[in-house]
């Protein structure tokens, strides 16, 4: 496989889809674009691309991908348009087949061999490749919200509602309980398995690893 760049002018966004590209396993950074196999960038800002280089557009504006602008950038090599607001999982799926092209990706949270990650009501576990983490009540609910839309944000009203039974929110409780989880799963899901969307809420990254819930 090789190296994805991203470059975007916010700042916010680009920290945003490294880290989850970095969960997935996939080697990116902000920099060394000349060295990249993938660009990975935002239609507000196209910076120049080698030649040979794949590019994915995370784009806002309407009908960007009937533009002069898309039609000249994908003269010539693979190109590739995302429209935001995106899941996780179709960056990483975007990203993994424009690096490794004529190879079908499989499904994002592991190929049927993989084993996967399992969440017990019973017992309130999380188990992995013979790891078992045991939460608390709360944490197992915050955990299931998370996981039934794993990849894509949820807010701290659904977090609410559904985890703590349609609570008013008390201070930072949902940041303090994901700060909980967030350390538990590492031995699992690595660190930062959950990313913090600013303004938003919260996504569940598992990365190659499938969720499935018992």
């Amino acid at each position: 496989m090789g190296y994805c760049c991203v470059m975007m002018g916010d700042g916010v966004l680009r920290d945003y889809v490294i880290s989850a590209l970095e969960l997935a396993g996939i080697g990116c950074s902000a920099e060394r674009p000349e060295e990249a196999a993938v660009i990975c960038c935002s239609d507000e800002w196209i910076p120049p691309v080698p030649e040979g280089c794949a590019v994915l557009v995370l784009y806002r504006r309407p009908r960007y991908t009937r533009s002069p602008a898309y039609a000249a950038l994908s003269e010539g090599r693979e190109c590739r348009a995302l429209e935001r607001p995106f899941l996780l999982d179709e960056l990483i799926r975007n990203v993994s087949e424009l690096l490794k092209p004529g190879e079908c990706a499989g499904e994002i949270r592991g190929s049927a061999g993989d084993s996967a990650v399992i969440l017990r009501r019973e017992g309130m576990t999380a188990e992995y490749d013979g790891v078992t983490v045991r939460l608390t009540e709360r944490e197992f609910r915050l955990l299931e919200v998370l996981a039934e839309k794993a990849g894509a944000t949820v807010s701290r009203e659904v977090i609410l509602r559904d985890a703590w039974d349609g609570m008013e929110s008390r201070g930072n409780v949902v940041d303090v309980y994901v700060g909980y989880l967030r350390r538990k799963l590492e031995p699992i899901l690595g660190r930062g398995a959950i990313l913090a969307v600013r303004g938003a809420g919260y996504v569940l990254s598992a990365g190659e690893k499938k969720l499935q819930i018992r």
